[in-house]
């Protein structure tokens, strides 16, 4: 007989009653079902989603989902969270980077990556018709990814000019965050036009992206430091 704690963590799966169950930990089944949520949330959007579907993608059974997460919005806010969290912690990471224009291609390089690759998690932050307006605010990472677009562009801008320091104030962040805001925008619509032409490889859409990075960068130099230019 398993104990209590044994049961917390551990379930079984397959939700038919022919079928074989086997205990899988939960540190596994969740992030299984949030991939299978994930795929399904972004097909189908919040409201033409089901439960009984995505129960059926990871194999368990719906009572079992709202074990995990209490309801569908629940679980919408839990896949939502995790592709959030993902994308600003990817570019988090990058912040130790000296090198701040080198920083904005590996920043640029690291969003078609997951774009390219996990492209249902990446309509789930950027798509803001996912979800009824309340059930998530996914204005909080977009906004974080700006601030972090920012202060990069501020610092690649003030490495540029030589003039010594080449930490970002807020002010300068606030001032530039118009600039990275375009930028990421730009970059978005770009990918939105990739989707529609199968016949682009990814390898342009990428030089698409650091060209359009680039310009971008300029503008805000042109902004922050008037005359002063990239070499």
């Amino acid at each position: 007989m398993p104990t209590k704690q044994s049961a917390q963590h551990t379930e079984h799966s397959g939700g038919n009653k022919g079928s074989t169950r086997k205990r899988v930990p939960r540190a596994v089944r969740e992030p299984q079902m949030l991939d299978a949520a994930t795929e399904v949330f972004s097909e189908r959007g919040f409201h033409a989603a089901s439960m009984d579907d995505i129960a059926a993608k990871v194999d368990v059974t719906k009572p079992m989902l709202y074990a995990y997460f209490g309801s569908k919005e629940g679980l919408y806010r839990a896949a939502v969270q995790r592709a959030g969290d993902h994308v600003v912690q990817m570019l988090t990471e990058l912040m130790g980077m000296e090198d701040a224009r080198k920083r904005l291609q590996e920043g640029t390089d690291a969003l078609l990556s997951f774009f390219f690759s996990q492209r249902a998690a990446w309509t789930m932050v950027y798509n803001e018709r996912m979800a009824p307006e309340g059930l998530f605010d996914i204005s909080v990472f977009r906004e974080r990814v700006a601030e972090i677009a920012a202060q990069t562009l501020v610092e690649a801008c003030k490495q540029a000019s030589g003039d010594g320091d080449t930490s970002a104030t807020d002010a300068d962040v606030q001032q530039a965050l118009p600039y990275a805001v375009a930028m990421i925008g730009s970059c978005q619509g770009l990918l939105s036009w990739w989707t529609k032409h199968g016949d682009v490889d990814q390898a342009r859409c990428r030089t698409y992206s650091h060209e359009l990075v680039e310009s971008h960068l300029r503008c805000c130099m042109q902004a922050l430091q008037g005359e002063a230019s990239l070499a």
